[in-house]
């Protein structure tokens, strides 16, 4: 493993990212990799080496269990959660409640309620809000 710390990674150039990018993971980086790309994916790789983790096969244990589920209208969301989607040059900001969602000092039930208000047409909030794979049917 390189022994780079996490706090050394922001002072490090593009070539020197792609580099260590290289020896973490024995691929070269997408073509166009962008630095934040190259940080996000490196400093992962080394957080879960912190933890005693195989970061190759945590990835796939991840990549394998998240393609396995879906998001329905069933879909229990953490109570607190902010669910953040900018649209048109604005940004709307919901967060989950125990029954519902608070948008503006409001409550809903549901996503596709919030989602409607916003852009005055019938949309899925899931979908709307970006919880959902396009292939998808969606619940709400």
């Amino acid at each position: 493993m390189v022994d780079v710390k996490l706090n050394d990674l922001e002072s490090l150039c593009s070539g020197d990212l792609r580099a260590l990018y290289i020896k973490l993971f024995n691929v070269e980086p997408p073509v166009k990799s962008r630095k934040d790309f190259l940080l996000g994916n490196i400093s992962w790789a080394i957080q879960a080496k912190e933890q005693g983790q195989n970061f190759s096969l945590l990835r796939g244990k991840i990549i394998s269990r998240v393609s396995k589920k879906t998001i329905s209208s069933k879909t229990k969301y953490l109570v607190g959660t902010r669910i953040v989607r900018e649209w048109k040059g604005v940004t709307y900001e919901v967060i989950v409640e125990e029954h519902g969602f608070r948008w503006q000092k409001h409550s809903y039930k549901s996503l596709s309620h919030i989602a409607r208000k916003i852009t005055g047409a019938r949309w899925s909030g899931p979908r709307f809000f970006g919880l959902t794979n396009s292939k998808e049917v969606d619940g709400e």
